[in-house]
């Protein structure tokens, strides 16, 4: 008879199990441990229709077959239901988890595009045209020292390097 038991994905130390996976180990135990009684008490049963004579306890137990039957089903029923609460639950965690890695990726997307931006307009005043431009004040430039220029050239030169480094950590 197939069990209705849910299989740990970590078997593990139960230490590492959330909580919600150590009810489960506990339910499974249960039914295991219900099946064996139940079991039990069926060649009980039998050996009491053979003509069999059963001790006192013996006796008792085959009486309480029904509830043990019952009590059975109900921790089976159980079982689905958690199982079915953890499957959803799983479910709703991997799409959490999909929703937050595709956050982190556009998260690096922007920091990449900012990195590009910079790089761009750094790129751009190494040209002679827009130094000439910037030196002078004209067609539009604000006019800035020399020393300025060169501190851009230098901030250019240790970003790219950064960059080809591996250890810029964004703008």
């Amino acid at each position: 008879m197939p069990s209705a038991s849910v299989k740990l994905e970590n078997q593990g130390s139960q230490e590492t199990l959330d909580p919600f996976h150590k009810v489960m180990t506990l339910v499974e135990k249960k039914i295991r441990n219900l099946d064996k009684r139940k079991n039990k008490l069926e060649q009980y049963r039998v050996d009491l229709r053979a003509g069999k004579a059963l001790n006192e306890d013996q006796q008792q137990a085959v009486n309480n077959y029904d509830n043990v039957v019952a009590n059975l089903e109900l921790v089976r029923e159980l079982s689905q239901q958690f199982a079915s609460i953890l499957t959803d639950h799983n479910k709703q965690m991997k799409k959490q988890l999909k929703r937050e890695q595709a956050e982190k990726q556009q998260e690096e997307i922007s920091k990449i595009k900012e990195i590009l931006k910079i790089q761009e307009v750094l790129q751009q005043m190494g040209q002679e045209e827009a130094r000439t431009d910037f030196l002078a004040g004209s067609n539009g430039a604000v006019e800035i020292t020399a020393e300025k220029l060169e501190s851009l050239d230098l901030l250019y030169f240790n970003f790219n390097l950064s960059l080809a480094c591996g250890i810029h950590g964004g703008p």
